[in-house]
């Protein structure tokens, strides 16, 4: 008998992942890259939406190393799109740095934890450190990064100067890849410091990024967009957008069906497409592949994985902000309605914190999403409604149980209970959007 792949989500690592688990292949987005070869992409998507394993994947695919990596991906589309493509692999040195983890309450913890980080991607390229290789200023600015001596200044230049210097070596450009971007902007913002963050990030991205000549292109990954977090790049391309990252980022219908059929599940469509799928990112509508693969792990028993990977304090912090108007068409939506709305920029790009408006965060953060109300129509309205069950029952019976009769959450009670006696409708048109 065939040993079965584990359907469980392996490391963020592309390697571990495709050798001992199962592995939905989305590295055809290698080959739109190189298509496209924008000078900056940024995917924005919910947490637990694959970004990290994508990075991974492109780190692994470009990367210049000593071991030959195209063994993982020989068996993939990426391989049987031609020359052009497979000669590509292992060709450039790569600059990868996480953010993930710089989540710190102040400005100066936040600087360390970044000087971290960057200090050790820059010892990680240890060819530089060779004898002979670097020499005069070229060989101080190197040291004081990797030793964490520089100042503030030498690290909002680092990529910069790492890109350059290792053009110079490999005589190829590098690609840069951040993950995790806006974890420092969005964790300043919480804690008071964000004009700090903001400036800073502003000036690594736009030194590292913008009209860099020692880089092929860069990609950014996060859970919101640029202008959600007040970065400015002028030559970003963000995907919703270009390049059409849509369906790269959680599984397709047929991505799904082609899995439960692998582990012989195929009546469980119906079941699983009811509670994971739902989500539409540009013209894409996709599952959850968080959920999905842990679905099939635990034997199709339907829970709400991926609402178990965070304890929803964010989402209850934006639900304190809201006006009961708000809460009405939340609690609207958690019970399968939708609600119509215009859909201007400012609903998926506007203020990363707008006061007394969630629609735009719980777009970003995957609690909600947005159709087309009408194909044909000239105001382009979208319908925002909750993807499917598991994010419902997530705020049926984590979020609105949770402080429902405390103080600070009155109005929220109130609305609750005006809606369910149905003494208070609930307004289909958000004119504040």
């Amino acid at each position: 008998m065939k040993r079965l792949k584990s359907s469980l989500p392996g490391s963020e690592s592309y390697i571990d992942t495709v050798t001992s688990h199962y592995y939905v292949d989305k590295t055809m987005l290698i080959k739109e890259l190189l298509d496209v070869c924008p000078s900056v992409v940024l995917f924005s998507r919910p947490r637990r939406f694959g970004k990290s394993l994508t990075l991974s994947m492109i780190q692994t695919f470009f990367e210049k190393t000593d071991r030959d990596a195209s063994v993982y991906f020989k068996d993939k589309n990426i391989w049987k799109s031609g020359k052009k493509y497979t000669e590509e692999q292992g060709r450039y040195p790569v600059i990868r740095l996480s953010f993930h983890a710089v989540d710190d309450n102040t400005w100066e913890d936040c600087l360390g934890n970044i000087r971290i980080q960057i200090s050790e991607e820059f010892k990680r390229h240890s060819e530089l450190a060779e004898p002979g290789i670097l020499s005069g200023l070229d060989l101080k600015a190197y040291n004081d990064i990797a030793s964490f001596i520089a100042d503030a200044d030498g690290y909002a230049s680092s990529l910069l100067l790492l890109s350059r210097l290792l053009e110079q070596y490999h005589k190829v450009p590098a690609v840069i890849l951040i993950d995790d971007y806006d974890t420092p902007l969005r964790t300043g913002h919480g804690h008071g410091y964000y004009s700090k963050v903001r400036a800073f990030m502003n000036d690594l991205c736009s030194r590292g990024l913008t009209d860099n000549p020692s880089v092929k292109f860069g990609v950014l990954a996060g859970i919101q967009t640029a202008s959600q977090t007040g970065l400015f790049l002028p030559v970003l391309q963000e995907s919703s957008g270009t390049p059409n990252g849509n369906d790269y980022f959680g599984f397709t219908s047929d991505e799904v069906i082609a899995m439960l059929a692998y582990y012989g599940v195929q009546d469980k469509y119906d079941e699983l497409s009811e509670w994971y799928g739902g989500y539409m990112f540009g013209g894409a509508q996709v599952f959850n592949p968080w959920s999905v693969l842990y679905y099939i792990y635990y034997k199709c028993v339907p829970d709400t994985y991926w609402g178990d990977t965070a304890d929803g304090s964010d989402l209850r912090a934006i639900l304190m902000r809201a006006s009961t108007e708000d809460l009405c068409n939340l609690i609207h939506m958690a019970d399968g309605g939708t609600v119509e709305a215009a859909a201007t920029d400012a609903l998926y790009s506007g203020s990363c914190y707008p006061d007394g408006n969630p629609y735009e965060i719980l777009l970003s953060t995957g609690y909600l999403t947005a159709t087309k109300a009408n194909a044909d129509a000239t105001d382009n309205r979208s319908l925002l409604k909750m993807p499917n069950l598991e994010v419902k029952t997530i705020f049926h019976r984590e979020i609105l149980p949770a402080d429902i009769s405390a103080e600070s959450f009155a109005d929220m009670y109130k609305a609750v209970e005006n809606y369910r006696r149905g003494t208070l409708p609930v307004p289909i048109d958000i004119s504040k959007l």
